[in-house]
C-alpha cells in the first residue's frame, strides 16, 4: 500500500512539475493589454474620433483654391472623393441663403447621435422612395411621432414642399 502511495505521489509531483511551469509561460507570453493611442487630430468631446466631420471637410474644401482642392481630393478614396465633389458641386449651385440653410441641416444631423443620425437618414431616404402624394401624407402623419422635433424638422426641411401639402417638383 506503501508503494501505491509513493507511486501516486511521484506521478503527482511529475504532473505538477510538467505543469507548473506551462501555465507560467503561459502567463507570461500572454499579450498585454492594447495600448490607446492618444491621435493628433483626435477630439475626446467629439462621438466619432476617428472620423472626419463630413460639413467640417466640406468647408475646408470650399475655402481651398482650386489647385489645393485637387491635391486634397486626389488623397481621397475614389468614393469618398466622388461624394465630396458631388457635395461641392451642389453647393456651388446654390444661393448664399440657400448653401447656409444646407450647411445649418448638415451640422444638426451631424450632431445627432449616430443611431439616431442613422434612422433620420434612412427615413429621409425611404421618404424619397414614394410618390409625392404619399411623401406629403407621411411626412404630415403619425409616423413622424417616432422622431424628436429636430428630427422632424430636419426631415421636413429635406421636403419643404411636400411638407407644407404643396405639389412638388417631378
Amino acid at each position: 500500500m506503501r508503494m501505491r502511495l509513493e507511486i501516486a505521489a511521484a506521478a503527482l509531483m511529475l504532473v505538477w512539475a510538467a505543469v507548473s511551469p506551462l501555465a507560467a509561460q503561459k502567463r507570461l507570453s500572454a499579450p498585454p493589454p492594447p495600448r490607446v493611442q492618444n491621435h493628433p487630430n483626435a477630439n475626446p468631446g467629439k462621438q466619432n474620433p476617428g472620423k472626419q466631420n463630413p460639413v467640417e471637410q466640406l468647408e475646408r474644401f470650399e475655402q481651398m483654391s482650386p489647385e489645393e482642392r485637387q491635391k486634397a481630393l486626389a488623397k481621397l478614396p475614389a468614393a469618398r472623393r466622388a461624394r465630396v465633389e458631388t457635395q461641392l458641386a451642389n453647393l456651388d449651385k446654390l444661393t448664399p441663403e440657400q448653401r447656409a440653410r444646407r450647411i445649418a441641416r448638415l451640422q444638426a444631423l451631424q450632431s445627432l447621435p449616430p443611431e439616431r443620425r442613422k434612422a433620420v437618414q434612412q427615413e429621409i431616404q425611404d421618404l424619397r422612395a414614394l410618390p409625392p402624394r404619399l411623401r406629403a401624407a407621411r411626412l404630415n402623419g403619425d409616423e413622424m411621432k417616432t422622431f424628436s422635433p429636430v428630427e422632424q424638422q430636419l426631415i421636413r426641411d429635406t421636403f419643404p414642399k411636400a411638407a407644407r401639402g404643396l405639389p412638388e417638383n417631378p
